[in-house]
């Protein structure tokens, strides 16, 4: 190993076996669990002008990319060549090492598959998923759309170093600029009744459309910028009030039901959106609908007992959160919300 064959802004692990980090993924693909690891980017570096040095095999973890395609991450592979060191040496010109080949792993959280892009410079771009008994398999459209939202979500949610952190791992920006932001927006709004499928955090017994891992991210980047209007107005209400015969498969089949043209789920959602932004009496307004839509409705009730909590009315916010437990007994958060008030 040599200043010149390594990624000079990139995280750079060097293998003692060319393929071995690879063959790791595919073995471990078995025991991933919630959205999975960050996206594994391999890459093989030859050294172009003297070939008795051999071909060096490294790898690095990243957050961040653009997992929509197999173009967007052969790009990115492309894109490492400008980090090897290219500046002249004292004695020599500049580096002789170039990127041969390189794989692009990214797993699908919805459908429990590793979609991967394989490229050779100069060469062509293959694609495929490998499923947990280590199979190959064809990618479709929806498995790349599946596969964007999971890379998204993962940027989000493992965004703190202090609570995630694995060896060699780079973090992108996942929104540099508003037209990104919108993909990434449109992207989760076209999986969202799909986010149950993802699962959930250890503190939520059952997936809703209202309590999993789609759902923590949506939020969770909106709040962290402060702009629980924005979610609010542009994401959450158009789906609460969204016609509810148009969604894709549920998980409760109950969900199917009209109640009275607003999701009480998600209207939970919206409306602990407009009490972050300041905006007490939209939220009131819409805990008001969805209530008298489906008074037992458990996401409902609890953020309904976190305001009254919040606003010192204990007697009144016990009795709610005492409906919350009723109505969801196994929820842990009904049980900690009545601990609270």
């Amino acid at each position: 190993m040599s200043y010149n064959d390594c990624l000079q802004d990139v995280p750079d692990i060097f293998e003692n076996e060319i393929g071995e980090a690879l063959a790791m993924r595919t073995e471990s693909l078995g025991m991933i669990r919630e959205l999975g690891p960050p996206d594994l980017c391999h890459i093989v570096k030859i050294h172009s002008s003297n070939r008795t040095e051999p071909d060096i095999g490294s790898y690095h973890h990243v957050l961040g990319v653009d997992t929509s395609s197999s173009a967007s991450l052969a790009a990115y592979i492309n894109s490492l060549q400008y980090s090897l060191n290219d500046k002249p040496g004292w004695f020599g010109p500049g580096n002789n090492w170039k990127i041969a080949s390189g794989t692009y792993c990214t797993y699908n959280a919805f459908s429990k598959l590793d979609l991967r892009v394989q490229i050779k410079i100069p060469g062509g771009v293959d694609a495929y998923a490998i499923n947990v008994q280590g199979e190959r398999q064809d990618v479709t459209e929806e498995l790349w759309t599946e596969c964007h939202v999971s890379g998204i979500l993962r940027a989000i949610l493992y965004s703190n170093p202090a609570e995630y952190s694995v060896t060699g791992l780079r973090r992108l920006t996942l929104a540099a600029n508003l037209r990104e932001e919108a993909r990434v927006v449109e992207a989760l709004m076209e999986q969202f009744w799909n986010g149950w499928r993802l699962g959930s955090n250890a503190e939520t017994q059952v997936a809703s459309h209202s309590r999993n891992y789609l759902v923590d991210g949506l939020m969770a980047y909106f709040a962290g910028q402060g702009r629980y209007n924005d979610c609010a107005g542009e994401i959450l209400s158009p789906l609460a009030y969204a016609p509810l015969g148009g969604r894709q498969q549920q998980a409760d089949s109950r969900s199917s039901l009209d109640f009275k043209g607003i999701d009480p789920n998600v209207a939970a959602l919206l409306a602990e959106a407009y009490m972050g932004g300041d905006q007490e009496v939209q939220g009131v307004r819409v805990m008001h609908q969805a209530l008298k839509a489906k008074p037992s409705c458990y996401p409902m009730l609890y953020t309904q007992a976190e305001f009254l909590r919040l606003k010192k009315q204990h007697k009144a916010a016990c009795k709610i959160a005492l409906m919350a437990v009723k109505y969801a007994p196994s929820e842990f958060h009904a049980w900690a919300k009545l601990t609270e008030v």
